[in-house]
């Protein structure tokens, strides 16, 4: 059974482990740190058997707009419903927070990813030109709620 739940300082080295294996650009821990005491309330982490298997934050950016700022999910485990499971809980959470639309930017090179987000219902919005450090482009995707 999944169990979705606010992260711990003690997930960081699970998260990292995740965040190594699903994305081409290392993030140093120091970011996740900065994440867990910027949003303490909108950081979250799927359990499946007591291991860490995907994480989540989520918040409201501006009125009636939420962000998606990270999700992944652990390479053995996707496919197997964890994403959607992670993106069906933080879309109730930022509509009780008061999103009407949520937001997020996904690689262009990540079309299983961007699919994914379509598949749920996001639509591509724009492309955005070179907008990771790596000069890799990204789409803005959106989702009325």
């Amino acid at each position: 059974m999944l169990n979705i739940r606010k992260i711990r300082p003690a997930d960081l080295a699970s998260v990292m482990e995740i965040n190594d294996r699903a994305f081409a650009s290392q993030r140093p821990e120091t970011y996740f740190q900065r994440l867990l005491r910027k949003y303490p309330e909108d950081f979250y982490v799927a359990e499946k058997d007591n291991e860490v298997v995907g994480y989540v934050l989520g918040h409201i950016k501006a009125e009636g707009l939420g962000w998606i700022k990270i999700i992944a999910v652990r390479h053995s485990h996707q496919g197997q419903g964890v994403g959607g499971a992670m993106m069906e809980f933080i879309t109730d959470k930022l509509k009780a927070a008061g999103a009407q639309s949520i937001g997020l930017h996904a690689r262009t090179g990540n079309q299983k990813g961007a699919s994914f987000y379509q598949d749920i219902g996001f639509q591509i919005i724009e492309t955005l030109p070179q907008y990771y450090s790596n000069g890799e482009s990204a789409y803005r995707l959106e989702k009325k709620i």
